[in-house]
């Protein structure tokens, strides 16, 4: 029983041998050839530099692979693969923009032996390419910022490096383009932004370019986004007494009452006014409008874009007088010159309480000329002067401005 069974798996292996033995004689000599269709074989484009080098690009292409039909002995057929069949779309011809339909040139691998196998209909394998001008363009950037700024804080102007980028494409795009775009949101921003960021090129027309089709010469740009503290601040006057007056002697009215300052949290956390002046009272008389520029501390900014302020000051309660003195002084004359006084006498205006003036005697009041300052020449000459009051107490002398004629010979 045992040998019949062994038997009988013995002819079923023998039959299957048989079969195979006569599949193989059919394959191989009854109908040794058969068709076959390899799909998806990817297409290469050769000559792109030369094509590149007239300043073109492709930017359409019609199929990126093709299926290869071929026909041949079915032991050449199973050798190929989408992988080992080239086909090459040559661009070398183009020498414009335009549509061109290029026939592709199709190669089996070496492997396969020569008249095994053929590639069936090869004027069928065609690649149709939309070719124009290759152009570059220098596009500025710019910052959109679309959040929110903390009060009490203010956004400066974007700092962007680079500050334009170069990019290269179809002129179809290029001349589309008008500027990059670098977008940062952020919610109550208080302080300075700084970071890498990416951009987006915009049309002319609001719409977006398409960056897959274009090269930058920078993926990136570096934004610095500058916030800084805002506040307002009170303008004050500080006054030199003098002229027989103090600041107790007098008011004074200034416009604007107040600036928008802005900068570092540090720089202008502590700054609470602004000081102008100081003024000097012995300049002042009566009611005086004068204009007193703003300064500000080093990296504060003055956001009201007021540089000067009018103010009017106005001297209260006190006396003045008119005295006339001829003690008149001439000093520092130049080298080799004498100096003569052409003014014999002077008229000099003293202020102070009623009390103070009703004391004063010309007598001490003292006209002191500089001539280091004049020229060394001879002639007459209008110099500015200095008055002294001697011995007064509180009053002194008002205006700033007097002057003598002398006459220096040799």
């Amino acid at each position: 029983m045992s040998n019949l069974k062994e038997s009988k798996i013995l002819y079923v292996i023998l039959s299957i041998l048989i079969a195979a033995a006569l599949w193989l004689y059919v394959v191989n000599e009854v109908n040794p050839n058969a068709s076959d269709t390899i799909k998806n074989v990817p297409v290469t484009i050769s000559a792109l530099d030369v094509l590149e080098s007239r300043g073109l690009m492709i930017t359409r292409q019609s199929a990126d692979d093709l299926d290869v039909k071929v026909t041949g002995n079915r032991k050449s057929l199973v050798k190929l693969m989408r992988d080992n069949i080239t086909i090459t779309a040559d661009v070398s011809g183009i020498a414009e923009e335009g549509e061109y339909d290029i026939r592709c040139t199709v190669v089996l691998p070496g492997s396969i032996t020569a008249g095994t196998a053929t590639v069936n209909d090869r004027d069928s394998y065609r690649v149709r390419f939309t070719v124009e001008k290759k152009i570059k363009k220098t596009v500025e950037v710019r910052g959109e910022f679309t959040g929110k700024v903390a009060e009490g804080y203010q956004a400066e102007s974007f700092i962007l490096s680079p500050s334009s980028i170069e990019i290269t494409g179809p002129s179809s795009l290029i001349e589309q383009v008008e500027y990059a775009r670098v977008t940062l949101s952020a919610a109550n921003l208080n302080e300075t932004y700084s970071g890498i960021l990416p951009f987006e090129l915009v049309n002319q027309d609001g719409s977006l370019a398409d960056l897959g089709r274009i090269e930058c010469a920078a993926p990136t740009v570096y934004v610095v986004y500058p916030i800084v503290m805002v506040r307002e601040v009170e303008l004050k006057v500080s006054f030199l007494p003098g002229g027989g007056a103090t600041e107790e002697d007098v008011t004074w009215e200034i416009d604007p009452e107040t600036i928008q300052i802005s900068g570092k949290e540090s720089d202008i956390s502590g700054i609470g006014e602004i000081v102008l002046g100081p003024i000097d009272l012995a300049e002042i008389s009566a009611t005086t409008s004068l204009e007193l520029p703003i300064s500000l501390p080093a990296g504060v900014t003055n956001e009201s874009g007021i540089d000067k302020v009018v103010i009017i000051v106005k001297v209260n309660g006190l006396t003045t007088k008119t005295f006339e003195t001829d003690r008149i002084e001439l000093i520092n004359p130049p080298n080799g010159f004498t100096a003569e006084a052409v003014t014999q006498s002077l008229k000099v205006t003293v202020r102070g309480s009623a009390e103070a003036v009703e004391h004063v005697d010309a007598g001490q009041l003292r006209v002191v000329a500089d001539l280091s300052e004049v020229s060394e020449s001879e002639g007459k000459f209008r110099v500015p002067a200095k008055v002294y009051l001697e011995g007064a107490g509180e009053a002194g002398v008002v205006g700033g401005d007097y002057s003598i004629s002398v006459n220096l010979s040799k």
